[in-house]
């Protein structure tokens, strides 16, 4: 097992990690003193020839009057070059997109250099913003001159423009989002004038910052793909207009034509398709990198290059990023992503790495000529998600529903055996508790309650909620006399979670269990059935670091995707107060009164309100945890010798190359595979 601590990575210092070595945190330095601003900028030189032919205007008025301004990790790189990474090609939503080119362009972000980094919300896109006395209102400041991609300025008119004609149709946006709302109550956005807005909460809301950050369907047009599904907290009015039947010369008629045109079903997905950074080239966005070529059937390579209206900048003035161009190369599977990494065939690839590779990427550094960089997670990385919700066979329904059954299947459970086969035995068995050292972290008992292999107990314990009795081949009968059969629906995602599935499948036999795997064929196909809550069991990521930020990684309480797997008709009761959905049981919803009572706490309160949401979540086994920290999501990531500001290591919150920042990388020296520039898009 590895000894690494969060603390020492923060205080700079390299740890071991089995036989790999992780160097202390570091990062670029996102500079807020005006003082430290540069007075003057520069750009990459074929942008400045633009500039001279008349094509653009002058990378002053281009970046505006508050640029974002970082101090890079290592030196002030040089213009040029393309990076080669990957993407999964089976994937709607690939992380490739939404962290490492998007910015991200949310308009606040985490502050990820804390002890629990989920602790301090700061300014991104937005120059500024201010929590009211009454924690009610969040009133967020803009960025003054600063641009879409194709040059039209940025303002409060496109998020309001996303609130009034998108988020409030019904149309595009069938119900209300969990994230614009207090307790079920809507959150109304207002103009005060070009570059300032106000979200108004009904009551207190101290935690709405952290919906403006990362990793939340408000968190930006592009960071989360949020365009896509219609969210994203704003939208390039300028552009989308023409596709809304508001604005649309021709009106309804017109879009639907448009619509059926393009063979869209309807005007709703067609106009969500136009704002779809991955899919149309001709989106304007925020981001460091724009589109020129997009994922056409997620078998070709995803394009992009550099946006001239970036507003990033280095510390003397250089706009950023330095690299022109990023072109990620479709592949069908994590394992086809794991054998190029190896050869080398990628400058930089933090995602699909998976863990059972780690030792031949550390092999292969030399010959590839790459360095492999390790950045164990803040959460623990994986449970068995447990939906005590499903109804469609009614015995394994309250099976699922029962206690002591969840329990006895986490005894069941040989994690130590997990963690040999995908992890190198590095990951310390866990429950779903928070990682040591985190604000909300409930004691040391509760990391291995009910997680320890235990096969004798757990079988008294199904022995004693009724399926003592076995038919010939020594599984268990269900009360109505069937063989009782469980089900795993597994898709692979940053680790082999339907491999993790088989092995537990195969331990599971020792205490009379028997279980099938259902894997989806897609990203599409494995959010379709929790949605219809068709989802037994999954092995899947656990946990942020805050709870009240992100209870869904807990317990039934966001309606979105994969999240569905803890059981959608509970998530319906909790987000419509019990209106909606069905019940849960009673220890389920004393958890969901503990949050809506921590989540408008004093912070000291809220902790200790975490710490009963966890002992509860934890002793109930709502969710079966299998690993602590560990590095499977974002954790491990190959970057070429040849590329400069690389950190040694990062804080790893689910951010991905998020807090790496990209648009600081650079070529130290080309690669032998540059190519001629592609041709420019003219903005």
């Amino acid at each position: 097992m590895s000894d690494f601590t969060y603390a020492a990575a923060l205080a700079g210092e390299t740890q071991k990690y089995g036989r790999y070595e992780i160097g202390g945190f570091e990062s670029a330095e996102r500079v807020t003193d005006p003082t430290r601003f540069p007075t003057s900028f520069k750009e990459a030189p074929e942008l400045a020839a633009r500039v001279q032919e008349g094509k653009l205007p002058p990378v002053g008025e281009r970046i505006g009057q508050d640029p974002i301004v970082l101090k890079p990790l290592h030196s002030i790189g040089t213009y040029g070059g393309t990076l080669h990474r990957a993407f999964r090609s089976d994937a709607r939503v690939a992380p490739d997109e939404q962290m490492f080119v998007s910015g991200p362009d949310s308009l606040l972000w985490w502050d990820n250099f804390t002890q629990s980094g989920w602790e301090k919300v700061i300014p991104n896109i937005a120059r500024d913003f201010e929590l009211s006395d009454d924690e009610a209102t969040v009133t967020v400041f803009l960025r003054r001159g600063m641009r879409w991609s194709d040059g039209a300025p940025f303002t409060s008119e496109d998020i309001m423009f996303w609130y009034e004609e998108m988020y409030l149709n019904r149309q595009l946006i069938p119900e209300p989002h969990s994230r614009m709302q207090r307790f079920g109550e809507p959150i109304v956005i207002e103009m005060v004038d070009r570059h300032t807005v106000r979200y108004v909460s009904p009551g207190p809301n101290p935690l709405f910052p952290a919906s403006l950050s990362m990793h939340a369907a408000m968190a930006g047009h592009a960071c989360e793909l949020g365009g896509a599904d219609g969210m994203g907290g704003f939208a390039p009015k300028h552009y989308l207009s023409q596709f809304h039947p508001k604005y649309a010369a021709g009106g309804r008629d017109a879009v639907d034509k448009m619509a059926a045109d393009a063979g869209f079903p309807d005007w709703a997905t067609f106009y969500k398709a136009r704002n779809d950074w991955t899919q149309n080239a001709d989106l304007p966005v925020l981001c460091p990198w724009i589109v020129v070529k997009g994922k056409e059937k997620h078998t070709q390579n995803f394009v992009l290059q550099r946006n001239p209206y970036s507003v990033w900048v280095d510390t003397e003035g250089n706009q950023l990023p330095y690299i022109d161009t990023i072109d990620m190369a479709a592949a069908e599977s994590s394992e086809e992503i794991n054998e190029r990494a190896v050869a080398g065939q990628y400058d930089f690839q933090d995602n699909y790495l998976w863990s059972d590779h780690l030792a031949r990427l550390k092999e292969n550094e030399e010959k590839g000529g790459y360095k492999l960089h390790l950045s164990p997670e803040a959460a623990n990385i994986a449970c068995i998600r447990v939906n005590t919700a499903y109804e469609a066979d009614p015995v394994i329904g309250d099976l699922l529903r029962t206690p002591d059954f969840r329990r006895a299947l986490s005894l069941g459970v040989d994690r130590e055996e997990i963690s040999n086969v995908f992890f190198e035995g590095l990951v310390p068995p866990c429950t779903i508790v928070v990682r040591e050292g985190n604000r909300y972290d409930p004691g040391p008992e509760y990391r291995t309650l009910w997680a320890t292999k235990d096969v004798a107990r757990a079988n008294q314990m199904l022995d004693s909620v009724g399926l003592d009795k076995k038919d010939t081949e020594g599984f268990r009968l269900r009360p109505d006399g069937k063989r009782l059969q469980l089900e795993f629906t597994c898709h692979p995602g940053n680790m082999d979670n339907p491999g993790i599935a088989r092995l537990i499948m195969k331990q599971w036999t020792r205490i009379g269990v028997d279980t099938t795997l259902f894997e989806p064929t897609d990203i599409a196909a494995a959010s379709e059935r929790p949605n219809a809550n068709l989802v037994q069991l999954t092995v899947f990521g656990i946990g942020g670091e805050d709870p009240f930020v992100y209870p869904d990684e807990l317990f039934p309480s966001a309606e979105f995707g994969y999240q569905g797997t803890f059981g959608v008709p509970f998530i319906r009761w909790f987000l419509t107060d019990g209106k909606e959905g069905k019940e849960p049981p009673a220890t389920m919803r004393e958890v969901m009164a503990l949050w809506r009572k921590g989540y408008v706490a004093p912070e000291a309160d809220r902790i200790e309100i975490g710490k009963q949401m966890y002992r509860i979540l934890i002793d109930e086994v709502y969710g079966i945890g299998l690993f602590g920290v560990g590095i499977a999501n974002y954790g491990a990531y190959v970057a070429k010798t040849t590329l400069g500001n690389i950190p040694a290591s990062v804080p790893n919150y689910g951010a991905g190359p998020g807090t790496m920042h990209p648009m600081t990388f650079y070529f130290k020296e080309p690669p032998a595979y540059f190519k001629e520039p592609p041709a420019q898009r003219d903005s």
